[in-house]
């Protein structure tokens, strides 16, 4: 599930419809409750996340904002919450996340109505 929320918020920050259509239908379908699904847009404030969960969305944010280095705080942090393979894992995730997005968002792909 961890790596579903994390394609469902780089799909927000980027703008891709379909791809947060998809994404937030798949965690539906696992039992994701609803209100922790709606509060993914503003995770940093919501209770409903927990510390793996957060850092992994930091970690998307960052790596979705734009090609740049994690700082050293939550490089450290991922690795101590998620552990080197994991962190590891979460940076193939985003990066695939973010050029499935891009290629949504270049061919004008649409979630059916």
């Amino acid at each position: 599930m961890l790596y579903d929320l994390v394609k469902l918020r780089a799909s927000q920050l980027n703008g891709c419809a379909y791809c947060v259509d998809m994404h937030a239908t798949d965690l539906e379908r696992r039992g994701v409750a609803t209100r922790k699904i709606h509060g993914l847009a503003a995770w940093g404030e919501s209770p409903f996340f927990e510390d793996d969960e957060r850092v992994a969305l930091a970690f998307t944010e960052t790596l979705t904002g734009g090609i740049g280095a994690v700082d050293d705080d939550l490089w450290a942090e991922a690795g101590r919450v998620l552990g080197e393979e994991r962190r590891a894992d979460l940076i193939v995730a985003v990066g695939a996340i973010n050029t499935w997005n891009m290629a949504g968002i270049t061919t004008h792909l649409q979630p059916r109505p």
